[in-house]
């Protein structure tokens, strides 16, 4: 039995917010305090912020069944809405550090780390 398109776009929203709540998890463990979700801004959708001693983390979370194509996870289009995202953040809040991070989630729960998936 084929799985229908609708089945599969729900398998593929549950396994993002799985992820989404994995990274919150690991993030709020490593002191930081989430401050939103599914951040929607005029440029992009960020989908967490978090605040450690006044910094700030934009996180983008991307569910992969490998670290294959790693340079592909975010096309050239959302990368420039992200960078603005971010640049805005930076111009608005100069005394904070602000910070923006690539999270690839894999099925067996390890986390890949991008800082420099802006870049």
């Amino acid at each position: 039995m084929s799985t229908s398109a609708s089945e599969r776009l729900v398998s593929k929203q549950e396994r993002g917010l799985g992820a989404e709540n994995l990274v919150e998890q690991i993030l709020v463990s490593r002191g930081w305090r989430p401050l939103r979700r599914r951040w929607r801004t005029p440029w992009a959708e960020v989908d967490g912020v978090y605040d450690r001693k006044g910094a700030l983390l934009l996180v983008e979370v991307k569910a992969r069944s490998s670290l294959e194509h790693l340079d592909r996870i975010i096309s050239w289009h959302q990368r420039r809405r992200l960078q603005k995202v971010w640049q805005n953040l930076v111009e608005a809040y100069p005394q904070r550090r602000v910070d923006f991070c690539l999270a690839v989630v894999l099925p067996d729960g390890q986390i890949h780390w991008d800082r420099d998936f802006l870049t």
